[in-house]
C-alpha cells in the first residue's frame, strides 16, 4: 500500500521538499479545490478565520487556482486583516495585470474601508490595462458620480464607449450623461473636481 506524506509539513505549510512526480502534482490540484471549498462553507457560517486557514491552504497548493485568488482577499477582509487583504490583491495585480477581476478586489477593498477617492484612483489605474473588463468602467462611473467627482465619472463612460462604441447602453448612458447625473446624483457643485481629477474644493 502506497501512502503520501508529502502534502504538509507540521506547521501546517505546503511540503516542498518532497519529489512530485507529474501525477502527483494533478493531485495536489483536487485538494486545493477540495480546500477552497471548505473555505466557502466557512465563510457562509461567518467563521472568517477558518474561511482564511482554508483559503490560504487552498492558494498554497495551487497558486494559479482562480477561485483561491479571487477570494481570498475577501477573506481576508471578513476577518478584519485589511492589510492582507490589500496585499494580496496587489500581488494578484502583479502576476497578471490585464485581470480586471483583482482590480475590481482591491478597489472593493478600499470601497469597503470608506476610502472612496482611493477606490477610484485604483479604478483608474485599472481601466488602463483591463480594456475590456466592463464592470471596472461602470464601477469607477458610479463610484466617481457618489463622491461628487463628475468629471472622473464622465471619464470612465467616455473610456469605454471610445473602446466599446457598439455597446448600446454605455452609449445612451454616454448621451445622456449630464441628465444621468443631474438626475440620480444630483446636480454638479460649484466647487466640483476639474478635469484633472483633482481634490474638490470646500463649499458651503
Amino acid at each position: 500500500i502506497f501512502e503520501f506524506r508529502g502534502v504538509l509539513d507540521e506547521d501546517w505549510k505546503v511540503d516542498r521538499t518532497v519529489y512530485r512526480s507529474p501525477d502527483t502534482k494533478g493531485m495536489f490540484v483536487n485538494f486545493s479545490v477540495a480546500a477552497f471549498q471548505v473555505a466557502q462553507m466557512s465563510s457562509r457560517r461567518k467563521e472568517y478565520d477558518e474561511a482564511v486557514r482554508w483559503a490560504e491552504l487552498s492558494y498554497n497548493l495551487n497558486p494559479d487556482l482562480e477561485f483561491s485568488r479571487k477570494y481570498l482577499g475577501l477573506y481576508y477582509r471578513r476577518a478584519g486583516r485589511v492589510e492582507d487583504a490589500l496585499a494580496h490583491y496587489r500581488r494578484e495585480i502583479e502576476r497578471d495585470r490585464a485581470n480586471g477581476v483583482y482590480w475590481m478586489g482591491l478597489a472593493s477593498i478600499y470601497e469597503d474601508i470608506g476610502e472612496n477617492l482611493k477606490a477610484i484612483e485604483v479604478l483608474e489605474e485599472a481601466v488602463t490595462v483591463a480594456h475590456d473588463h466592463r464592470d471596472l468602467f461602470a464601477h469607477g462611473f458610479r463610484l466617481s458620480a457618489t463622491e461628487g467627482q463628475r468629471e472622473r465619472a464622465v471619464r470612465f463612460v467616455r473610456r469605454w464607449v471610445e473602446k466599446h462604441p457598439e455597446d448600446r447602453e454605455f452609449r445612451q448612458l454616454y448621451d445622456n450623461i449630464d441628465k444621468v447625473l443631474d438626475s440620480e446624483f444630483g446636480p454638479s457643485a460649484q466647487g466640483e473636481a476639474d478635469s484633472t481629477g483633482g481634490p474638490a474644493k470646500e463649499t458651503d
